[in-house]
């Protein structure tokens, strides 16, 4: 085996955390993360408003795709102790893409659903966890769009995010995206007020940022889910 370079080898020696974030199809942050002293650790990951918590590989390792939200996209990566890393990078087809995101925090489950074009529960145009989709090699999905999930559920209280996405620059379908916001009634969140964050993003428009507060029904032991339609406004699709 050929030696370490000497500087690479002083970096591993200091216990260094290399952050690489490149544009990917869809208007996708490929983030790349090695951190040889944090195996297992729990980081922040922020981007332009958007937080989620996930946790390192065992190898040190961790890559994750996140939907970029500004043109000039800024990811930063925060450990328990207060390091900071921070890469950036241009994102060239964001202008092309229709974007809403839920966040909220654990260990209350929030879900959001999309309603292509009159879609309803179940139909091919019903996008969801259950249904996520992806964005195609190009950054397409052809007359749909896609859902990425973010952040590690198991962790204690963790922040987590679900992001729709719709790449309405090549879309062959006009018409409206209905979006619903949907809660089950658990131990964790029966009877509490859950608070959530969604913001809305058309192209390289500035962000529409709104806070949601959801009274959750009384912990009577049927379990159940709370359907919020209307909560977020639908999107408009026009063909390009």
């Amino acid at each position: 085996a050929q030696p370490l370079d000497p500087q690479l080898q002083a970096e591993l020696s200091a216990c260094a955390v290399w952050l690489v974030v490149t544009p990917a199809a869809g208007a996708m942050l490929e983030t790349s993360i090695y951190a040889p002293c944090d195996r297992d650790a729990t980081v922040a990951i922020t981007h332009a408003g958007l937080t989620f918590d996930t946790r390192i590989g065992g190898d040190g390792q961790m890559m994750v795709q996140i939907p970029a939200l500004t043109a000039d996209a800024t990811v930063t990566v925060a450990f328990a102790d207060g390091r900071e890393q921070t890469d950036t990078t241009e994102v060239p087809d964001l202008a092309m893409m229709e974007r809403v995101v839920l966040q909220w925090q654990g260990p209350a489950v929030l879900m959001l659903h999309a309603y292509e074009f009159g879609a309803q529960y179940g139909d091919p145009g019903h996008v969801f966890a259950g249904s996520a989709m992806a964005p195609g090699s190009d950054g397409t999905t052809p007359g749909h769009g896609f859902l990425t999930m973010l952040g590690d559920p198991a962790l204690p209280a963790a922040h987590l995010a679900q992001v729709y996405s719709y790449p309405r620059g090549e879309t062959p379908r006009s018409g409206e995206v209905a979006l619903e916001i949907e809660v089950p009634v658990t131990d964790a969140s029966c009877g509490a007020a859950l608070e959530a964050n969604a913001m809305e993003m058309h192209g390289v428009s500035s962000a529409q940022v709104r806070q949601i507060r959801l009274d959750m029904p009384a912990c009577d032991g049927e379990g159940g889910y709370l359907v919020l339609p209307g909560v977020l406004p639908e999107l408009q699709i026009a063909l390009n």
